[in-house]
């Protein structure tokens, strides 16, 4: 990245980008993934930079079948738009950072992995959220996230300070 540059993050998990936005998480593993980036001594310094947008997969038709493994569209959308779709590798850190979490999910019942309807932003019909609000100026999570998360379940801060991806 490029000092003081700023991102835009766009996302189709509307979870997400609420979560990003309001510095705050409902479920157990949200909280966990939030304590994790805020352990991140890189996503601490790129935050005042960064704006989160919440676009439906129908408005990001190519990135929407890339998520989904549905290949053979997002070769016909590219071949459309005159494009060619590249995998990108992640790095270690990004790799520790998805092996963790999942991890950490695994030992989550369903409802502790906000798998219910009230977590739905389409069972609820919520809509998007407004185009680029901005993180910046946002403090750490409210309260103390990693007392939230169970001692036995919690890890300690990434040594490297790494962002993952």
């Amino acid at each position: 990245l490029v000092a003081d540059a700023p991102v835009a993050l766009y996302t189709d998990s509307l979870t997400s980008a609420d979560v990003l936005q309001r510095n705050s998480a409902r479920s157990t593993l949200m909280q966990y993934v939030l304590t994790r980036l805020y352990d991140s001594i890189a996503y601490r310094q790129m935050e005042p930079y960064i704006t989160v947008s919440h676009c439906y997969g129908e408005g990001n038709p190519l990135a929407d079948a890339a998520s989904r493994s549905k290949f053979a569209t997002l070769a016909a959308g590219c071949r459309a738009l005159g494009v060619q779709a590249r995998r990108l590798a992640l790095s270690e850190t990004a790799l520790a950072f998805v092996r963790d979490v999942a991890e950490y999910a695994r030992t989550l019942s369903p409802a502790e992995r906000g798998l219910t309807p009230a977590f739905s932003a389409t069972e609820a019909g919520d809509g998007p959220i407004g185009p680029g609000r901005a993180v910046a100026g946002r403090r750490r999570p409210r309260g103390d996230r990693a007392a939230a998360v169970p001692a036995a379940k919690a890890r300690p801060p990434a040594d490297d300070g790494g962002l993952p991806g």
